[in-house]
């Protein structure tokens, strides 16, 4: 799985990256992703530490069941299609 770009959801968007690292806890796989172009968690994230101070942690690992692998060929031509209507 390191090195396939995923997606998942942030509220209303989608959070685009690519994961760098994998592990097995408790009997699932999680993963490190470098997100992309992600201003808007970032954001959100920092208030987040701000509000709760030391006691909040960011989220490094997610859950295989939270990201979502995709083709980005593919999917650029769906989206492309999109454009054409």
């Amino acid at each position: 799985m390191v090195g396939d770009k995923v997606w998942a959801n942030y509220g209303s968007s989608l959070r685009f990256g690519v994961v760098v690292d994998e592990k097995f806890q408790d009997g699932w796989k999680f993963c490190n992703v470098n997100w992309v172009s992600d201003e808007s968690f970032e954001t959100s994230d920092r208030w987040k530490w701000k509000m709760r101070g030391e006691n909040y942690k960011a989220k490094q690992w997610y859950r295989i069941d939270e990201i979502n692998p995709f083709d980005v060929e593919t999917t650029i031509q769906t989206l492309d299609k999109l454009e054409l209507r």
